[in-house]
């Protein structure tokens, strides 16, 4: 398992957790980012633009919190 926005453009993986800063960690899961979703690296960079279910959202790392995935087939 590794933090999201390590993958690579076009790459996909399934969240595993979701760590950090309670209040964070509830708006990240209130935007799709919880366990058991997949997600897709759009763009790389800061901020990431990740593919969530039929959504598309930006995704600043913090060190307040932390999307952990692991890779898809």
């Amino acid at each position: 398992m590794f933090p999201v926005e390590t993958l690579r453009s076009g790459e996909a993986g399934r969240v595993v957790g979701v760590d950090g800063q309670l209040d964070i960690v509830q708006r990240l899961q209130d935007v799709g980012l919880r366990i058991g979703a997949t997600v897709r690296m759009l763009r790389e960079g800061t901020p990431v633009l990740l593919a969530v279910d039929d959504q598309r959202l930006t995704f600043r790392p913090d060190q307040r919190a932390m999307v952990l995935v692991e890779p898809t087939v």
